[in-house]
């Protein structure tokens, strides 16, 4: 028995660039900022208040919520989102099932 893999790449298919560097780049910051958040700042405990701080989570979020935006404009994307709404995808215990599944808390 050999596994094989289902998909093959297009010849055509190309790198999504702008998708990966709005994910990559996004997380990154977002998480540097948190990190530097822990340090103190000035006479603060910590440094939430630190312009830099503030500055890399605001990149962050702005570059994470560009990421859908940029993945439904281009012709390859990194990640399909339409994939989302599809029903495949969804779980299938809907919410709020879960405590009334045997063996769960009431």
């Amino acid at each position: 028995m050999k596994l094989r893999e289902p998909a093959y790449r297009r010849s055509s298919q190309k790198i999504d660039i702008w998708g990966n560097l709005s994910f990559i780049g996004g997380l990154t910051i977002f998480l540097i900022g948190i990190t530097y958040a822990l340090l103190p700042y000035g006479s603060d405990a910590m440094g939430w208040r630190d312009p830099f701080v503030i500055t890399a989570l605001f990149v962050g979020i702005l570059l994470l919520v560009a990421f859908p935006i940029i993945e439904t404009r281009v012709e390859d994307p990194m990640f399909r989102m339409d994939l989302l709404g599809s029903g495949t995808s969804r779980s299938g215990m809907p919410p709020g099932s879960y405590r009334h599944s045997p063996g769960a808390a009431s």
